[in-house]
């Protein structure tokens, strides 16, 4: 029994073949049994030493999942924690403003 799925999506936007929305749009089409998604969004490549993404495309990455609710991409996990702790970037910041009411994870039916 498979409760919701997480795949780790630590792809950017751009990239045409291998990128975030075609990568989240294709878990979307596996979930045939209708679990939700909630795609894994890689904080740690913000970090200069890493990748030095720009939180734009974590925003941008958040807003494509938001976009695909309708076919059960209900939220995010963010990999890690630490870029939130040390607020790398301003990230506690960015997701203050993205995240301004609290959510509830929604019913899971089969459970």
């Amino acid at each position: 029994l498979v409760d919701y799925l997480t795949p780790q999506l630590y792809w950017q936007i751009d990239p045409p073949a291998q990128s975030y929305p075609v990568l989240l749009n294709w878990w979307v089409e596996q979930s045939v049994k209708g679990r939700h998604i909630y795609p894994g969004n890689a904080l740690y490549r913000t970090v200069p030493s890493v990748s030095d993404w720009s939180l734009n495309e974590i925003i941008r990455q958040i807003y494509i999942t938001r976009s695909m609710r309708d076919r059960l991409a209900l939220g995010n996990v963010f990999f890690s924690l630490s870029q939130i702790m040390q607020n790398v970037k301003g990230i506690q910041n960015m997701l203050a403003l993205i995240y301004q009411e609290k959510a509830v994870v929604p019913k899971m039916n089969w459970l």
